[in-house]
């Protein structure tokens, strides 16, 4: 049986043959890289960028907020003692 060290040389080596035989208009940029840098194109790329960034951390807020809120709301319960517990069992 082989390991996978062995034959990690030869699948980066038949990646690399594929990646050298592909036309080169494939690996080119889209139309929205190569356009106008003042275009409206490239302003509505930048827009969603900033729109995306934005979402991710009104999301990242939410959940901060949920664990702090979750931490409080334990914080208002004492811990049971020793007794308490031996008293249940």
């Amino acid at each position: 049986m082989r390991s996978l060290f062995n034959s990690a040389p030869r699948v980066l080596a038949c990646a690399l043959l594929v990646f050298a035989a592909m036309p080169t208009s494939s690996v080119q940029a889209c139309a929205v890289c190569w356009g106008k840098e003042n275009g409206k194109i490239t302003d509505a790329m930048g827009f969603s960028i900033l729109f995306l960034l934005v979402l991710i951390g009104l999301v990242l807020m939410g959940v901060v907020t949920s664990f702090v809120v979750m931490a409080r709301r334990a914080s208002r319960f004492p811990v049971p003692s020793d007794e308490f517990r031996e008293k249940v069992t």
